[in-house]
């Protein structure tokens, strides 16, 4: 039985990816050093699910389908960086949620439950809404943050969340290659269900 490493995510425009892009630029000119993360493979990760067995995809589907149709589409705005773990030891950089937080974490809260009443077995640790940029590399710590704290961000960053992705991680020496397992749209506003 094959097994494939999983997590359910909302993923971002080709326009978000290209406003991020110039804001990874000002960053990366700042701390060249962090492992920065290629704006296509930028993502909110909603459940990390990890490794399972390839016939249990349609279940996790289904589980994705069965949340997005209680959500309409929302947006959420972006414009704050932060790190983790904290500010004392960065390292990870992220960008945050300005507005449309809490309906990003209704979301997966929902989500969270039918994968666990399924039987999936997730991360127990709080979910900060963030997009994680940049990442400090063999246990360093990210000495240029309070440079980077001071980055002037665009003010409308803002992305329509449409659907749930169901993304295969497949880790290679170059970075993580995502494939996408299926969408589940949420509901269009005004259009009831699907």
């Amino acid at each position: 039985m094959s097994e494939i490493r999983v997590f359910v995510a909302v993923r971002l425009s080709p326009k978000v990816q290209s406003q991020i892009q110039a804001i990874l630029s000002v960053l990366q000119a700042i701390e060249p050093n962090l492992k920065w993360v290629a704006p296509v493979n930028l993502h909110f990760t909603l459940a990390f699910i990890g490794k399972v067995p390839e016939e249990l995809i349609s279940k996790l589907l289904a589980a994705c389908h069965t949340t997005a149709v209680q959500y309409q589409q929302f947006v959420l705005q972006l414009g704050r960086l932060g790190v983790f773990p904290s500010k004392g030891k960065p390292r990870i950089v992220w960008l945050g949620v300005t507005q449309g937080r809490d309906h990003l974490q209704a979301l997966q809260n929902t989500l969270v439950n039918a994968l666990q009443s399924m039987g999936c077995a997730l991360e127990k640790r709080l979910f900060v809404s963030h997009l994680t940029l940049g990442r400090a590399q063999n246990g360093k710590t990210i000495q240029a943050w309070p440079t980077l704290q001071k980055v002037a961000l665009p003010k409308k960053i803002k992305l329509s969340v449409g659907s749930l992705e169901l993304i295969r991680s497949d880790l290679q020496a170059t970075g993580p290659k995502y494939l996408v397992l299926g969408s589940c749209p949420l509901l269009i506003p005004g259009h009831g269900s699907l």
